[in-house]
């Protein structure tokens, strides 16, 4: 990877985040206060403020039956207040599903806006 910055640093720590409610709080913690998302998933799109993206972290971890075993980050890269990465989802019972994210990060390194894209497509 050529930069560990924010957004890369959140994915490295999600899936071990998203196990504890103190985790993530942590999670949570690198969002700013004005934190808007858009997640497109193969199956429809998730959105919102910061408040929502916590109920999206909860059902993530509450929903066993879908649990990944890992976002692993391929590579990310950063320019000024703009983060980008690919990666991959992996689970138990499925291909490595691939993703795209990109990021405004704020100037006290925290993510204000989040864009991801998950596909079936293996790239």
């Amino acid at each position: 990877m050529s930069d560990m910055g924010p957004l890369a640093t959140f994915f490295g720590g999600l899936d071990e985040g998203l196990t504890t409610a103190e985790g993530r709080r942590a999670l949570l913690d690198r969002l700013s206060d004005d934190f808007q998302w858009e997640i497109s998933l193969p199956h429809g799109t998730k959105d919102g403020d910061k408040s929502a993206f916590a109920g999206f972290l909860e059902a993530r971890a509450s929903d066993s039956g879908k649990a990944a075993t890992g976002h692993k980050v391929m590579m990310s890269t950063r320019d000024g207040d703009r983060e980008v990465l690919l990666g991959h989802l992996e689970s138990p019972d499925a291909p490595p599903s691939p993703f795209v994210a990109a990021a405004t990060i704020d100037g006290t390194g925290l993510i204000s806006r989040l864009m991801q894209r998950r596909s079936l497509i293996d790239i």
